[in-house]
């Protein structure tokens, strides 16, 4: 939160705030907001659709939900691949949806999806396993999916070595936007 906070004031922004509470029980009333937004984080959540259940309810009806996270495979056996290696990773995460599972979580929720944007980005993996301090025996085991999974197509992640001979993969994510009913 200190850093957030510190972003905004160094670039000026006062209309902001910032509160930990409980995703699944936002302590908000019913509609107090034209926008509410998740960004990167709903793989960490046990619950994904309370959730978005929860960023419903306290919009307002007819006004936005955002949703932005990586995705898994529509491929049970590719995203389990991919899971085993987010685990390894970063012991914090839960699961990653498919895309089909992310619009079903809106649809469920009561929010009609107006947009979906999907995109990647090309993490290098030893930045990539920094980010979470993963344990050298963990780091280990990672490096030998990715290689397995570069060698194999196992997640669809499409890993490969960049020019200066640099593990990297796709990730691949979505923005998906929404209209409360």
């Amino acid at each position: 939160m200190r850093i957030a906070e510190e972003r905004c004031r160094t670039r000026g922004l006062t209309n902001l705030s910032f509160m930990i509470g409980n995703v699944q029980q936002l302590p908000f009333g019913n509609g107090e907001f034209d926008l509410v937004v998740c960004r990167l984080a709903m793989h960490h959540f046990a619950q994904p659709q309370r959730v978005v259940t929860e960023m419903a309810r306290v919009c307002r009806t007819g006004e936005t939900v955002v949703v932005e996270d990586i995705l898994a495979s529509e491929h049970a056996a590719r995203a389990a691949y991919q899971h085993r290696v987010e685990v390894l990773r970063d012991p914090s995460h839960v699961r990653t949806l498919s895309l089909s599972e992310l619009l079903c979580l809106f649809r469920d929720a009561g929010i009609e999806v107006e947009r979906v944007i999907t995109g990647e980005v090309v993490p290098e993996v030893e930045r990539w396993l920094a980010t979470t301090k993963a344990s050298p025996e963990h780091a280990a085991e990672v490096r030998h999916l990715i290689e397995a999974d570069m060698a194999k197509d196992l997640s669809g992640t499409r890993p490969f070595r960049d020019e200066q001979g640099r593990l990297r993969f796709h990730h691949l994510s979505a923005i998906v936007a929404g209209r409360k009913l």
